[in-house]
């Protein structure tokens, strides 16, 4: 919709592939979620490598998601049995033991009281999160406004 014109921005993970401007918000990390009874749940951080001899439930959009790009980059062999769009079914998956997955903290934050514990990985993945738009002067008033507040409320809450 945004290369069409039809919207005048988005708001998504940010990747490098992305052909449009971007206004970075904040960046959060992607953690290992597993159930509380995996073996790994007993250790501190883990490794991405650590969870390619598990069934592996794999979140968003595929190899354009950026798990699929943290796959690719570190060369992982995945056994990818569920792939699931949803975080909230894929948090439930992995609650119900069907197998682990990686998801950015602000996917299962809200989900803590079901079955699962989340790990910090070793090789420290994040996403960012902010707007993507093709021309600041070809939006609307509305949209630029929009915008400034987003930024302007950003930098509050970073800075608290």
């Amino acid at each position: 919709m945004l290369v069409g014109g039809r919207v005048d921005f988005g708001i998504t993970s940010i990747t490098p592939s992305l052909p449009f401007k971007t206004i970075v918000f904040f960046r959060e990390d992607l953690c290992a979620v597993l159930s509380c009874s995996h073996p790994l749940a007993e250790r501190e951080t883990i490794s991405l490598r650590d969870l390619e001899s598990d069934s592996f439930i794999m979140p968003g959009e595929g190899p354009n998601h950026q798990v699929g790009q943290l796959i690719q980059k570190y060369h992982l062999n995945y056994n990818i049995n569920y792939s699931v769009s949803d975080d909230n079914l894929t948090v439930s998956m992995v609650a119900r033991n069907l197998g682990v997955s990686i998801l950015p903290e602000m996917s299962f934050k809200d989900y803590l009281n079901l079955p699962i514990i989340s790990k910090k990985i070793i090789e420290e993945p994040f996403r960012e999160l902010g707007i993507i738009y093709n021309d600041l002067n070809s939006i609307s008033p509305i949209s630029k406004t929009f915008i400034k507040f987003t930024q302007n409320y950003m930098e509050v809450m970073k800075h608290g």
